[in-house]
Parts: C-alpha cells; structure tokens; sequence
C-alpha cells in the first residue's frame, strides 16, 4: 500500500526540460542557497541533473518548475534578485504537517491505534485536522516510477523524493556519522565533519521545506521531528514568512554547551530549530542545555529554565513534554489470549526460574556490551545465581550498512559466547541473542513472560521499552532496572536506577531486581503505570499542539 501522491495528473505528459534526471526530485522554484541566500530553479536544476545523471528515462512530475510560484514584481528583482519569492497556496491544502525523516510504513498508517509508536499516537489527530505525513524517499532509477498513492490511508501520506547520492552525506555521514553520537554524548563515535556531507544535509532539508511548503495553507501548523531536519523551521519560514506556525521536537537528549559546541555548523543548526514557533524537548536538562548554548552561540539571551526565548522579535516557546507509548494499545494486548499462551510458551522454551529481558535497537548508545559485562560480574560474584535465570536480548538490525554497527554485532556475539562459555551448562546457557525486530504483539508476550527488564543505554532521548515493559506488568509483579541517563529515568523513578559505565553498582542493581519481594515489585510497578498512563502518546501530542493558536481555530 504506497503513500497517497499530490498530483493531480495521474499519467503527465513526457516533456523534457534539461532532462529527465532532473525531475526525479523536483523542488519549488525556490530553494535556500549555501550563502543564506535562495537559488534560482534553474539553479536547481543544473545541479539536480549533475546530481541524478544516473536517474534516466524517468516520468516528468511537471512540466514547469517555474509555474509553482509567480515572479516577483519588477521593482523587487531590481532590488534584490536573490530575495525569496513567496508561495502561492495550493490545493490540497493540510491544517496539519507533519514531517519525519523515514516514513511511516503503509501497514502502520493502516493500523492506526494498533500500530503503537507516533504513528499510533498522531493517526487521530491526523484525521481530525486533515493532515500531511511528509517522510523522506531518496530516489533510485528503481524506484522513480513508484506510485506514491495510498487510495485507503485516513491521512496524506507524501514522499519528499530527493536524489539518492544526497542520501550517504545527509543521513549516513552527517545524521548518523555526527549529530547522532554527538547529541547522545559519545565523541569518541563523531566521525569526521566534512564540508561535503553538510551540503548534502543542508539541501536534503531544502527538499522538506519545500514540499512542506507546498502542501501547507495560511495557518497550517507544520510539526517537524528531530535532529535530521533541524534546519527545516527556517527554511520554510524563509519560503512562507509568518503564515503559517512551525514546531519542532527533538527526540533525542541535546547535548551540553562544552560538547555541541564542537559541531562546526552548531549555529546553523541553532538558527534552524529557533525559526519554529515552538521547541519540545523531553526533559528540563535537554531544555536547558538548549538555551545555554543559544546564550554562549549566538548571544540570544535565555535563563536557565527558560519557557520561551525573544528571536529578532519572535516568541519561541521552548516546551518540556516526555513523550509516551500508546498505553491502552498495551493494555489491550496484554488482556489477548494469543499473547498469554505465546508468553508462557516462552517460559518454557527458556526453562528457566526467572528470565531477565533486553530489548534494544543495535545501536552502540544503548549500551548492550557493558550490560552483558555486568551479568558476567555478577555470575562471577554470585555464584548461587547460576542456573537461576537466563537473559534474553532482543537486538534490532539497525543501520547494517554502516561498519561501526557490524563491528558492535560482532562485539555483543563474542561477550555472548564469552559468558555462555564461561558459565554456562548442558543443560543451561545463561545469554539468548535474538538479533531480529518483532511486531508490538509478540513483544508485549516477552514484555509478560520476563520478570525482570535492563534498560541500561549509555544515554538516550527517552527510552519507550522501559515504559512498554511497565505497562505489560500494570497488574503483575515484575522489576525494572533503569539507566539514570535515559529521559524515562526522570518519570519512573521507582525503577532500580543505574550508571551504566558502573559494572559493579549495575550487576548489584540486578541481583536486588531479582531477589525483589512480588509485593514490592507490584508497589514499584504501580507507582510506575499511574505515572505512564497520565503522560501517554496522545497526551504528549496534545500537549505540544496545545501552543498551535492556529489548530485553537480549527
């Protein structure tokens, strides 16, 4: 089921302007030029034919790019011939756009409430406002010719289809390589910047502010998530003015002010998120960390515990709102027959008294290898607990063709095969890897048959398992050991809170979740539903679109 496409041409005419490379990604006549400045289309256009000369013999989306927007008046090209034109609305016209960089698969989008995730979360108010979901699809020669239509989605799903040799500097180098290990703290993971792979970041967000644009009316509120598309809020405010109100969520920590300072575009990328009208962060130190080096970057003025931030005039509203998980879609599959019998089925398969359970994408931020190194230590100093229990890790591929991931697959393999050899039995093997993703159903199964669940990242955003695991226990026993370094740390405090670079105090921190009495484990774990179900998936969309006066409107 593919995405819906925007054209109203189901079969346009085969014309060529340059080439047909150059239509594999078309752009509004306008996009934002490496000077701040805008380029022309036929700028654009150039480069889009130097970029995709391997693209050929794909349709033409258009006929003329130049169509998109009108001219600007004589006065204004003598003035300023660079200055950015304005957009003229089009139809169809959303209240609500939301962009990410992936894009929702077309069996979540169908499932709405039962997929989880944000899709689960934005699915209703999606439908509600008339939304856009706009998501990245880098094109290939294979895929120029897919079909971007989804006739059954509730909501318009639209694909911002850019060149695919933009794809390796924006998302593998300068996303993944860079701003993902620096915002989680990890500069010994930072690859080196390079020039190029930030112009490749750069004009990938130029894609999104200008499908963005294109797909918006005047009040549309337009959502943008995370750290790959930071640099949308101001590009599309350059396109749009002050029509329409931008937020902007980071999913992941923001790093302090002595780290993010190292990143050699860091006030770009500040310039970028402060051109939306709203910021949500996780947590208050994410929040805070922002408005430090806002002050020391830029010398924008902003306090410690800032709500809002004055930019050339502008209000920017800087919210704190821990995002959550679709809690009744838990509970609802929690109470599935299928999914008791498959968790005690697990029980079985297992054999063992007490299964401890991680649950964790392949990612070396998540701390999977100083996890396996505490379960060692604690065998080593605990030697009752030998046969007692077996850890079953759930690793999801993740990011396959970069070799600092194939590396921590191996890495995790050989702490695996270190502590089966060390420990283990003929008829007991302490460490199960399960390297493959599962559907939130038969997760919700492994979330019930463990007793107890490590959630030990190095640092991360959030954490949504910790609260996935909660919810699964709301009316049973169960133990969860947390790192202090996640966002979810802050909200389940009745969790065995750990420093994950402290072997020892985390292999102590296992063996108390393990020997907890069932009456103290359903203390702490009711402690901890009331807390997840008040601050839910919905919730969280609710409380951010709560500063969108356009949607008060609607």
């Amino acid at each position: 089921m593919a995405p819906i496409d925007t054209d109203s041409d189901p079969d346009p005419p085969r014309q060529v302007l340059r080439s047909d490379a150059a239509q594999a990604a078309p752009l509004p006549p306008a996009v934002r030029g490496e000077a701040g400045l805008f380029i022309s289309t036929q700028q654009v256009v150039n480069e889009a034919v130097k970029e995709t000369e391997v693209l050929t013999e794909m349709p033409l989306r258009r006929a003329n790019l130049e169509s998109l927007a009108p001219a600007p008046a004589p006065e204004a090209q003598a003035t300023d011939r660079m200055a950015p034109r304005r957009v003229e609305w089009m139809q169809p016209q959303s209240r609500l756009v939301v962009l990410t960089c992936r894009e929702p698969s077309p069996a979540a989008v169908a499932a709405k409430g039962n997929s989880g995730g944000l899709v689960a979360a934005l699915s209703p108010v999606m439908e509600r406002h008339r939304g856009t979901w706009i998501s990245g699809r880098p094109v290939t020669k294979a895929s120029a010719g897919d079909s971007a239509r989804n006739e059954d989605a509730p909501y318009h799903c639209v694909p911002v289809r850019y060149p695919a040799n933009l794809h390796e500097g924006f998302y593998t180098r300068l996303s993944n390589g860079v701003l993902w290990p620096l915002y989680h703290s990890m500069l010994h993971h930072v690859a080196s910047s390079r020039s190029a792979d930030w112009r490749d970041y750069r004009r990938v967000n130029q894609y999104f502010a200008a499908t963005a644009a294109e797909q918006c009316t005047r009040g549309s509120f337009v959502w943008v998530h995370d750290y790959q598309l930071s640099l949308v809020p101001q590009m599309l405010r350059e396109l749009v003015r002050d029509e329409l109100e931008i937020g902007f969520y980071l999913h992941t920590p923001f790093p302090g002010y002595d780290l993010f300072r190292t990143l050699p575009w860091a006030r770009d990328v500040l310039r970028g998120m402060l051109a939306a009208d709203i910021i949500g962060f996780h947590t208050r130190g994410y929040s805070n960390n922002f408005c430090e080096c806002v002050n020391k970057l830029l010398g924008v003025g902003c306090a410690a515990d800032a709500d809002e931030i004055v930019v050339d005039g502008r209000r920017v509203q800087l919210r704190v709102i821990p995002v959550g998980i679709d809690v009744q879609a838990v509970y609802k599959l929690v109470d599935d027959p299928w999914v008791r019998h498959a968790a005690k089925q697990l029980r079985q398969q297992l054999g063992s008294e007490r299964l401890l359970l991680g649950v964790d994408r392949l990612d070396y931020t998540k701390g999977i290898d100083r996890r396996l190194e505490a379960l060692d230590l604690l065998l080593e100093r605990h030697p009752e607990l030998r046969g007692e229990f077996v850890f079953a890790q759930i690793a999801v591929p993740s990011r396959v063709e970069i070799a600092n991931y194939q590396d921590l697959r191996r890495h995790m393999e050989q702490l695996a095969g270190h502590i089966n050899g060390r420990w283990g039995t003929e008829s007991w093997t302490p460490v199960k890897l399960l390297c493959r993703s599962y559907p939130l159903r038969e997760l919700v199964a492994w979330y019930l048959a463990a007793d107890v669940a490590l959630v030990t990242p190095y640092r991360d955003g959030m954490n949504l398992v910790a609260k996935e695991f909660c919810a699964a226990h709301r009316d049973r026993p169960g133990a969860l050991v947390l790192s202090e370094l996640t966002g979810a740390a802050e909200e389940l405090t009745e969790a065995y809170l750990v420093n994950p670079y402290d072997l020892e105090g985390m292999a102590e921190a296992i063996r108390r979740a393990m020997c907890v009495s069932e009456a103290e484990a359903r203390v702490r774990m009711e402690r901890m539903n009331r807390c997840i179900h008040r601050r839910d998936a919905h919730s969280w969309v609710e409380q951010f679109l709560a500063g969108a006066q356009c949607l008060k409107r609607a």
